[in-house]
């Protein structure tokens, strides 16, 4: 309960901007500290070089790549005909033939979003929610759809359709690591190649959620 506890104070605190840039670092440190306690390494679960590693990374972009697609003409505008709105991406609305501003984001974004937010939600939370909870079937199940929903919770600055967006996109990325054989490899580079993707359409103009 304790580790929950500090879990969820450390989400609030960067969600409501209490914490610099944001709270993946200090979550991942959070993670590897009580990694540590119990003996374990982030190796346990899944950063680690896959099995035939340059076809499990060519997957992964091209998953990056699709995902960004997908969402730009399937899944934005299913959400916005429910939601009524898009996601608030004002925050990168001046990257817009930045090229700086955009190599910036982009660079950024594989920091903290592709190793980042992998390695804390789909490797650190994940398993430790389906660890309290069994191990089983079952309990993987609610750890996929409780920690990505959270996950969604996590981009609140994009409103209600970012956080829906966000929550069905972390559980995409769910899948690619079950898919991958619980291998965090395929995730990130997913996820590192869909905010590049994104990041590279909103330079030439476009606006595409779930950053």
């Amino acid at each position: 309960m304790f580790e929950a506890a500090v879990f969820a104070a450390v989400f609030v605190a960067g969600t409501y901007n209490y914490l610099p840039i944001s709270h993946t670092p200090y979550l991942f440190l959070l993670g590897w500290l009580m990694l540590i306690v119990r003996g374990k390494r982030w190796r346990d679960l899944g950063f680690r070089w896959p099995p035939h590693a340059l076809s499990a990374l060519a997957l992964g972009g091209l998953a990056g790549i699709a995902l960004s697609v997908h969402e730009l003409v399937v899944l934005e505008p299913v959400v916005r005909s429910f939601t009524g709105t898009s996601p608030d991406l004002s925050l990168f609305k001046d990257l817009k033939g930045n090229l700086q501003a955009t190599l910036f984001w982009v660079a950024l974004s594989w920091v903290l979003a592709a190793f980042g937010e992998e390695l804390v939600w789909r490797g650190y939370a994940m398993n430790r929610v389906a660890e309290l909870f069994g191990g089983n079937t079952a309990a993987w199940i609610l750890s996929t759809l409780a920690v990505n929903i959270v996950f969604g919770v996590a981009h609140e600055y994009q409103d209600v359709a970012g956080i829906i967006i966000t929550a069905i996109g972390g559980m995409t990325y769910a899948v690619l690591y079950f898919l991958a054989g619980r291998n965090l490899a395929v995730p990130i580079m997913a996820h590192g190649m869909q905010n590049t993707c994104d990041f590279t359409f909103m330079y030439i103009g476009g606006i595409i959620p779930g950053i």
